[in-house]
């Protein structure tokens, strides 16, 4: 524990009639001005003060020697620190049980350097920095070599507020308001790795809300995954930081949404995991991705071949990057967009994209030219002047690519056609 400082006391020491007897120890002291920088988790805690009770008995018919501590206080910085604990120091091997509780503990250096490899690799991950209140629970054996526990407990969670993150996987900066969060080493309830649990974080990017919860893990072999639930936004603009937190190969896909307008997200699930490239001097990481989304699109727009401008309503959208290739599934649940200022409302169905290409409705019917043998339900649909827009298109954004569409309307009306596209003068109907 490295544990200076002064101490006063009563000291009893009581040695039982007869041979081979030996002396039994009680100690029971105040301390005072004091610190303690335990060496399994070495966050320096001076101006400490405390209770200490020793009790060893030497005469039974096993001997037993046993620390306890109680009413600790101490500061690190400006925090106040609060602590009691136990070391059993026989029967051997010792063990020691050490819980800290501390408010308005600042994410920094300090705290870094007292965590393990592992939870420190973790730490590069999220790239902390803000307050925390904390409870503790470092356990340690007594043996040689054998490092330090430190766990923040699920029933005494880690609070994290007025806090900046920037994940690693997704360096997209956000201001925490609050975050609660728990960890464990070694956790036997998920396959023995190093695993953070997010109870629930509240955040928010240019004043727009992020809510969700999550996990995170660290395997011993540098692995680690990082996964975001219940995954709510509102009002992302999608601008030049949004498009600098994609891996590269994503950035091409984004073009597609211009810079106009708002994005929500509702609900949705996304996960990273990264594996270390051995081979790779610079200790660069290989990251891979899923994601589950529901997006809600506020006044876009969009490129799809033509421009979707004012895009209003939902986008789901399914897929994974596997660090080369990303594939993406979804349905297209829009309420109003306009298209060569031609106004479409209701606009339903499906669409996937396979790494620059991007399939809107049935690829069959490009092929063909032909819709008669293709079912309405897989190809894009939408109202237009009172009639049915059918909408199938490829567009390849690659170098030499180009696209291909295939547009049809049945039912339309002529006098809504006029009254959109004419000059009121002119009268049409059929």
């Amino acid at each position: 524990l490295d544990l200076k400082g002064f101490v006063a006391g009563r000291l009893v020491f009581h040695r039982p009639p007869g041979l081979h007897r030996k002396t039994d120890v009680k100690i029971s002291a105040d301390v005072t001005d004091a610190s303690l920088q335990f060496k399994g988790f070495p966050l320096l805690i001076d101006q400490l003060s405390g209770h200490v009770f020793f009790d060893a008995m030497n005469n039974g018919p096993q001997k037993t020697a046993r620390w306890q501590f109680t009413k600790l206080r101490g500061r690190h910085g400006d925090t106040k620190i609060f602590g009691q604990g136990s070391f059993d120091g026989l029967p051997h091997p010792g063990v020691l049980d050490l819980t800290v509780k501390a408010e308005q503990l600042a994410l920094d250096s300090d705290l870094y350097g007292a965590l393990a490899d592992s939870q420190q690799d973790l730490w590069r991950l999220l790239e902390p920095s803000g307050l925390y209140d904390v409870t503790a629970k470092i356990d340690w054996t007594a043996v040689r070599g054998q490092k330090a526990v430190v766990t923040f407990p699920a029933e005494t969670p880690v609070r994290i507020y007025n806090a900046r993150i920037r994940p690693k996987p997704f360096p997209y900066a956000m201001d925490v308001e609050e975050a609660i969060v728990s960890f464990k080493t070694n956790d036997p309830d998920h396959s023995g790795v190093d695993y953070c649990n997010i109870q629930s974080f509240k955040a928010s990017h240019k004043d727009a809300p992020i809510v969700g919860t999550g996990w995170a893990k660290h395997q011993s072999d540098g692995q680690w995954q990082v996964h975001f639930g219940h995954l709510t936004a509102k009002q992302l603009p999608p601008d030049d930081e949004l498009r600098a937190a994609l891996p590269d190969e994503w950035r091409e896909i984004l073009t597609r949404l211009h810079r106009r307008g708002r994005v929500s997200i509702n609900d949705s699930e996304l996960d990273f995991r990264g594996t270390p490239d051995h081979n790779n001097l610079n200790g660069d990481t290989d990251i891979t991705a899923a994601w589950d989304m529901d997006l809600h699109l506020h006044d876009c727009t969009l490129s799809a071949g033509l421009d979707l401008e004012r895009v209003n309503g939902r986008v789901t959208a399914v897929g994974s990057w596997n660090g080369e290739h990303l594939r993406n599934a979804g349905i297209i649940r829009l309420d109003s967009t306009r298209v060569l200022d031609m106004p479409l409302t209701k606009i339903r169905g499906p669409y996937t994209i396979e790494d620059a290409k991007l399939v809107l409705g049935a690829q069959e019917v490009l092929k063909s030219g032909k819709s008669t043998k293709v079912d309405s339900g897989s190809r894009v649909t939408a109202q237009a002047y009172g009639g049915t827009l059918f909408v199938d298109a490829v567009v390849d954004s690659r170098p030499g690519r180009g696209y291909l569409m295939f547009m049809e309307l049945k039912d339309g009306l002529l006098q809504a056609f006029a009254r959109d596209r004419l000059d009121e003068t002119v009268k049409l109907q059929g």
